[in-house]
């Protein structure tokens, strides 16, 4: 997914959260959760002219989006179209591919997924006990506004930036398949999604049958929108397009867990089993490599 898409499936999905807040509100009004205003040539379509924009904004405004500095512009949004940009070595790297649910070369499909999956749980309970933590301080200030550090705001959320941007990536072509009406080709240093991009429905998620090899696609510069990696991209990025909508609730649906645990006061996130059930299903990955190269 290109940056301004993950930005408008965030936005869409923290808007929704809020509409329908099922802890106390206070959660849901977290200073994370300020979806900011956007200037966009197309705020539903993920495009190339939005991508510029979002990296512009990015560069212009590096403490916005850095991980280990404050800035009241550094919304959960920004955040977690900023992991593109602040771990850039997560694209070549064999462990990296975790960050975007994709498939090194060294690993299975079956074991790219089990460490995608292991990644987004870790990322959520890690910030589920920051996000506690912080929370307990301001109640004992009594104050959101005053006498808070910087630090404290921040809610740990580099941790849900990293959960949601891997997460959200799994819905988009140019990562998974997770629909048996799709076509896609695989030969020896080749793999890109042929037709029935958008074969998922949009109110049931399917779930994966194919994790592509990052180093087996053609890429293109990072404003390319030609190769079927950008596509796919592009369009699990879009708010029209069954897969963007599948990100959108996919990702409010685990913010919300992950608020429901920092309201239980659980060490961890709770309801992890059946939202993976649902929204992170496999189906029939090789454990074993299935083709080989001459």
């Amino acid at each position: 997914m290109k940056a301004d898409g993950h930005i408008k499936i965030s936005v869409e999905a923290i808007t929704q959260m809020q509409k329908n807040c099922q802890v106390e509100r206070k959660l849901c009004s977290l200073p994370i959760f300020v979806n900011g205003t956007y200037q966009w040539s197309n705020p539903e379509v993920s495009n190339r002219a939005d991508f510029i924009s979002a990296f512009i904004a990015y560069m212009v405004n590096l403490r916005a989006y850095n991980f280990n500095a404050f800035d009241p512009r550094k919304n959960l949004a920004r955040r977690i179209a900023a992991v593109d940009f602040d771990e850039s070595w997560t694209h070549e790297a064999p462990t990296g591919q975790r960050y975007h649910f994709m498939k090194s070369s060294n690993e299975t499909e079956y074991d790219s997924y089990i460490n995608g999956c292991v990644f987004i749980k870790e990322k959520m309970d890690r910030w589920v006990i920051e996000c506690k933590q912080k929370v307990n301080i301001l109640k004992q200030l009594q104050n959101d506004n005053e006498n808070v550090t910087f630090q404290i705001r921040r809610y740990g959320v580099k941790h849900l930036a990293l959960a949601l941007h891997a997460l959200q990536d799994s819905f988009s072509p140019a990562h998974t398949v997770r629909s048996e009406k799709a076509i896609y080709q695989i030969k020896c240093r080749k793999e890109a999604m042929i037709s029935g991009v958008d074969a998922a429905e949009a109110n049931h998620p399917h779930p994966i049958i194919k994790i592509f090899d990052y180093d087996k696609q053609k890429h293109g510069s990072p404003i390319d929108i030609i190769t079927p990696h950008s596509k796919g991209d592009i369009h699990s990025g879009s708010l029209n397009t069954n897969s963007g909508k599948l990100a959108v609730k996919a990702t409010q649906e685990l913010i919300i867990l992950g608020l429901q645990s920092v309201s239980q006061n659980k060490d961890s996130l709770a309801g992890w089993g059946a939202y993976k059930a649902k929204w992170l299903a496999q189906k029939n990955l090789p454990s074993t490599e299935n083709y080989k190269c001459s």
